[in-house]
């Protein structure tokens, strides 16, 4: 008698924790509240700028990555145009999965970007291309915001490399 009983105990905890547990889970957004955060913080951002802004001016592609480990994805946007890219490269902002700024960079010049496995500070490192690849490290709160400045590595050196933004130039978006 005192199997079932301690049986249907654990069955009403496991169920009690179990859903509490998946309920509190993180959900990743949909691709359209994705781009909607992204359009939404963009146009904040930029305000100043969006009245001599062109429409072929506000054109960008996302990727959304894991950086870290918490569950939830940080959205990479890369603006793609005239008005944000030069000689040296395009401006990309790294977003948290709130839409709020993490981190901004210049000269940001061939994509897909490299996410390594190696963390520092619990977020992964990445390898950025602008004139050789270039190891950004988080420093605690954001990234580097200039490549070009930060050590240069060998892309065969880096620990367990994910590319981000991959094809980002043939999927573009406009705001």
């Amino acid at each position: 008698m005192k199997t079932p009983a301690l049986a249907l105990l654990c069955i009403s905890l496991f169920c009690a924790y179990g859903n509490r547990a998946a309920a509190e889970a993180p959900t990743e957004p949909s691709a359209a509240e994705v781009r909607s955060g992204i359009e939404s913080y963009l146009k904040k951002y930029l305000r100043d700028d969006l009245r001599i802004m062109s429409a072929e001016d506000r054109k960008y592609s996302y990727d959304t990555f894991d950086l870290n480990n918490d569950g939830r994805k940080e959205i990479f946007v890369i603006l793609i145009s005239s008005y944000f890219c030069g000689s040296g490269g395009c401006t990309l902002l790294i977003l948290n999965p709130d839409f709020t700024l993490n981190s901004r960079m210049t000269l940001v010049k061939d994509l897909p970007l490299q996410a390594s496995s190696h963390t520092t500070h619990g977020w992964r490192d990445l390898v950025i291309q602008s004139r050789g690849d270039h190891l950004m490290k988080y420093n605690g709160k954001k990234y580097p915001s200039n490549p070009s400045t930060q050590p240069k590595v060998k892309l065969a050196d880096v620990p367990g490399k994910q590319p981000i933004l991959e094809g980002a130039f043939d999927k573009t978006l406009s705001f």
